[in-house]
């Protein structure tokens, strides 16, 4: 009888051992990596008696070594050299425009309107539109062809529009500028050129000459200092509690310098990977003009 009752005993014991492997076996079904690991350093397998908590907690912090690793195999931003623009493999536009603007248009300085600015010109609200644009306008080749002003409006955005950056990238004047209407590639706005230096760890961008603010007063390098060095890095100026970490290359703030009315230069102790992307969303210049009166730099009173 004793046994008899043994044999029963031992059976079950060996049963529930395999039903155990079997359970963990299956909560391991969908990591043949992390089976693997369990078992080679003698977690898991028939005959364990651990824990489903413990296993639970396990399991965690198996997936959250895996993804430690695989994130470490990740390449980090090691560009060395000068970034350039570059258009993108495939085009979303085809167009019956001018891709340039004619040399003649702009050595005649000969621009259209929309009626509604042609009548305040008139009526002598507005300078003549020559001498609002720069001398070197930008040109935004249309979709397909020279629209008639007028009509409704409609905007799309394509995949980012839950984003900030999604607003920004057709909202936003800029130094820089997404691409109309591909957002994958970067051009130049407000500047009309840049370049690098020491291997992208200083930049230089440069205005185009004849930029003015909607008062009509020239917009120059002094409005680019005066929204970093006046607003975004001062403590006491800026929103956040800290400024935006795109502007920061190894907790320093990237230096900005004045060359001259038109040309800024930034000086970093690392390249600046980013910054074409920084100076293209959001906004990187106020009018100093209109607000050094409102900063107590400016104004001891």
């Amino acid at each position: 009888m004793l046994v008899d009752m043994s044999k029963r005993w031992h059976d079950r014991e060996e049963e529930r051992k395999v039903n155990v492997g079997k359970n963990e076996e299956r909560q391991c079904r969908m990591s043949n990596i992390e089976c693997r690991i369990l078992k080679s350093i003698g977690y898991l397998g028939p005959g364990k008696r651990e824990d489903r908590r413990w296993f639970a907690g396990m399991h965690r912090a198996v997936v959250f070594l895996l993804l430690a690793i695989l994130n470490g195999c990740l390449s980090g931003d090691t560009h060395q050299g000068a970034l350039t623009i570059e258009a993108s493999e495939t085009t979303l536009q085809v167009t019956v425009a001018p891709l340039e603007i004619d040399p003649r248009i702009l050595a005649e300085r000969r621009f259209g309107e929309a009626p509604i600015l042609a009548d305040r010109v008139a009526g002598r609200e507005l300078p003549p539109v020559s001498e609002r644009l720069p001398e070197n306008p930008l040109v935004v080749v249309p979709m397909e062809e020279i629209g008639t002003y007028g009509g409704t409006l409609r905007r799309a955005l394509t995949g980012d529009i839950v984003q900030i950056w999604g607003p920004n990238k057709s909202l936003s004047e800029n130094l820089m500028g997404y691409g109309r209407p591909d957002h994958r590639i970067i051009e130049h706005n407000i500047a009309e050129t840049h370049w690098y230096e020491d291997e992208g760890r200083t930049a230089y961008f440069r205005i185009r000459k004849g930029m003015k603010w909607s008062d009509g007063h020239p917009y120059t390098v002094d409005d680019v200092l005066f929204w970093y060095n006046d607003m975004t890095m001062d403590d006491d100026a800026r929103a956040s509690l800290l400024p935006p970490s795109v502007w920061m290359i190894d907790d320093k703030p990237i230096r900005m310098e004045k060359v001259d009315d038109l040309t800024i230069r930034l000086t970093a102790g690392r390249p600046m990977g980013r910054i074409l992307h920084a100076f293209s969303s959001d906004f990187s210049a106020y009018p100093k003009h209109r607000l050094k009166h409102l900063h107590p730099r400016y104004n001891a009173a």
